[in-house]
């Protein structure tokens, strides 16, 4: 096994002083330093998770978005599409999906703070980055031009007076301005004006660091990276690039390059505090690259982020969703665009799919989420220190004047990885530790305490990594993850080493028990009205009553899969491959929902491209990435049941537009539905003790 020393010199440098930010302009209890987020002067960490209430359907809002609290996020994050509420001159639509108003009611009911992403450009691989077609040939757009600047008011005007309420200097936290300029930024300025005449308050007015990189007290500048560029114009695997890399530097160069064709410069963002809006838990793919996101690729963006210095995670996309599919609303180089993307399908790989189904790197990071609304005031304080090279293992140190936590990272996509020993000497001014033979296997991503105190005790630090500390019964619960079979944690009396689940300590304050959770074990826990529950499925809180979406096995004879005759549907020029075409009727038994929840199928799927109809009417589509296509079916039941359903399959080719990158491998002509699984979805209410 290699061994590694790292030495760490800390001379912490607070950070308390106000800078001088412009960055809000209404009345409120937030502010910022170079370092981090106040609220009424006391340091804050944000975690906000992206959500499209216009991809999604209306009638699941509510689930969704307790859903995304109970992943421990404080905010909501949403792009504002014009084209999907200005489809013709002037008739603006913000009923059903695009119900912005109930979409933040439903947010600040249930606690969560919303940032807006009103553009007026948006990109989010939607046709002509969100611009209606009526602005097609306009002139001047993206620039402060008077007729184009005529319609984004117009526009803003009348989404302003959707959300004015929400207006209070809280509910709406942030509005980001454009997205991805390379221009000047005095057109950002013009933006924010045109913004707050129309009637936006927020304390935070926001925009992209990349590319333009254009250091400005009135906007509070956001960074971003991705585990893969499935816009990158080739068809081979990527070397290792590192994205996952810690490091003091900010956003990844290559990040919106397609479509800008500039990289990121050096600007100094050093007196900003570190803020991101698409940290990539996921990634789209688009036609010609299909990735497939691992779980350690969803989290190791994340964890890359904090532990190289970000006080506001910012994800995208944390939860996946569909576009109107009544008409091309994707980008495809039909209109000018470099990249070909499903019709309906933006599932993005999220931590939390588009038919809310909760994935592996969402149980991580929800347990990342939990330290953070624990530890949030502290930690924003700390400030980052780097070992003298990024070589993995990648490494940092987050401390304050008392202490802080070691980060560690054995993960890049597409490098060859192996396991590691550490030796780190941490010397600060008041407190030195020494931490030996710590191990690093490949792949590992963790962070561990130094100097902090629990139930009382303080210790130099402990080889887990800290996720909760509750009191219950008079007892101090504190859980934490293990990466290894011992704990090792060292206190004034030495250092103990645990092999056990569970360490107790008494003292005259009582009982501290540790649990020392398996990763496996871990991403089971949820905390919720102050408790922890550990659950085999995704949980939420809903009027004071906790509740789990089970799924169960059901009748496979349920569903009837029949291939069937070439059939002409809809939307066949914008899947891109133009081979062999393959159709198959789903009849599906009308009482399939009667005792449930909803249902899901699961297709296992070989092909490339899949579509999916109702009544010759397009519902969800995808590229081929893992061999299966999943969806749920209450929101294609209508009172007739499950009338008329056609699933197509595009096959691949050796060359052309059908040939592709793909990771799981696609055979040219191959287009045939090989197996499926039924299973009920099931609220159920969760008692405890």
């Amino acid at each position: 096994m290699r061994k590694i020393y790292k030495r760490i010199d800390v001379v912490y440098t607070p950070c308390d002083v106000r800078e001088n930010f412009a960055f809000g302009n209404v009345p409120t209890a937030y502010d910022a330093t170079s370092r981090y987020i106040t609220l009424d002067g006391v340091p804050v960490t944000v975690t906000a998770g992206e959500f499209h209430f216009s991809r999604y359907d209306c009638r699941f809002w509510e689930r969704e978005i307790l859903k995304m609290k109970a992943q421990g996020l404080d905010c909501v994050s949403t792009y504002v599409f014009w084209n999907h509420h200005e489809r013709r001159p002037g008739k603006f639509d913000f009923g059903g999906n695009n119900d912005i108003n109930r979409f933040v009611s439903l947010c600040k009911r249930h606690g969560l703070k919303v940032i807006l992403r009103i553009g007026p450009w948006c990109h989010g691989e939607v046709r002509r980055g969100g611009f209606p077609d009526y602005l097609a040939f306009v002139p001047g757009k993206r620039k402060s031009t008077p007729l184009y600047m005529h319609f984004v008011k117009r526009f803003w005007t009348a989404l302003a007076e959707r959300v004015k309420e929400f207006c209070d200097g809280e509910t709406i936290f942030a509005v980001q301005l454009e997205n991805e300029y390379t221009g000047n930024i005095s057109h950002i300025v013009k933006l924010r004006e045109a913004a707050e005449t129309a009637g936006f308050k927020t304390p935070f007015f926001t925009m992209t660091a990349w590319p333009a990189d254009n250091p400005d007290k009135r906007f509070l500048p956001m960074f971003g990276g991705y585990p893969e560029a499935p816009w990158t114009q080739n068809k081979k695997p990527l070397p290792p690039q590192g994205r996952f890399a810690v490091t003091a530097g900010r956003s990844e160069v290559a990040i919106g390059d397609d479509l800008s064709g500039k990289k990121s410069s050096s600007a100094d963002f050093s007196g900003f505090p570190y803020a991101t809006c698409e940290t990539g838990t996921g990634n789209q793919v688009s036609h010609h690259r299909r990735p497939v996101i691992s779980e350690n690729d969803g989290y190791g963006i994340a964890f890359a982020k904090l532990a190289s210095g970000a006080v506001w995670q910012g994800y995208y996309m944390y939860h996946g969703g569909r576009n109107p599919s009544d008409r091309p609303m994707q980008e495809s180089r039909r209109t000018f665009y470099p990249n070909d993307y499903p019709v309906a399908d933006y599932d993005f790989q999220a931590p939390v799919s588009k038919d809310g189904k909760v994935r592996g790197h969402a149980d991580r990071l929800r347990l990342m989420h939990y330290f953070l609304r624990q530890n949030g005031q502290s930690f924003a304080r700390t400030q980052t220190f780097f070992a003298d090279d990024r070589n993995m293992p990648y490494f940092s140190y987050r401390a304050d004047e008392t202490g802080g936590y070691v980060f560690v990272s054995d993960y890049e996509r597409g490098a060859t990885l192996e396991n590691y020993s550490l030796d780190i000497d941490i010397d600060a001014d008041g407190y030195k530790v020494k931490i030996d033979d710590l191990r690093v296997n490949a792949g590992d991503m963790f962070f561990i305490p130094v100097r902090q105190s629990y139930g009382g005790i303080t210790f130099d630090y402990i080889t887990a990594q800290p996720v909760a500390v509750l009191e219950e019964g008079g007892r101090i619960h504190a859980y934490f993850v293990r990466f290894a079979n011992e704990v090792r944690m060292a206190a004034a009396n030495g250092i103990t080493t645990v092999t056990e689940a569970e360490k107790v300590f008494k003292n005259e304050g009582g009982e501290l028990i540790m649990h020392f959770l398996d990763p496996a074990a871990a991403k089971k826990l949820y905390i919720l009205g102050g408790k922890a529950i550990f659950s085999e499925y995704p949980l939420f809180e809903q009027d004071g009553k906790i509740f789990a979406e089970k799924t169960e096995n059901a009748p496979k004879n349920a569903i009837v899969i029949t291939k069937t005759a070439k059939k002409r549907m809809p939307f066949s020029t914008f899947m891109p491959a133009h081979g062999k075409k393959v159709f198959y009727n789903i009849k599906i038994d009308n009482g399939l929902l009667d005792n449930a929840e909803d249902a899901e199928i699961d297709l296992r799927v070989k092909g490339l491209d899949f579509q999916l109809f109702k009544e010759k009417k397009l519902v969800d589509d995808g590229f081929n990435t893992d061999g299966h296509f999943v969806f749920r079916l209450k929101r294609i039941a209508s009172k007739d049941g499950f009338t008329d359903l056609t699933f197509k399959i595009c096959a691949a080719a050796s060359k052309g537009k059908g040939r592709v990158y793909n990771e799981i491998g696609i055979k040219p002509g191959e287009a045939e539905i090989t197996d499926y699984s039924l299973k009920y979805v099931i609220k159920e209410e969760v008692r405890y003790e």
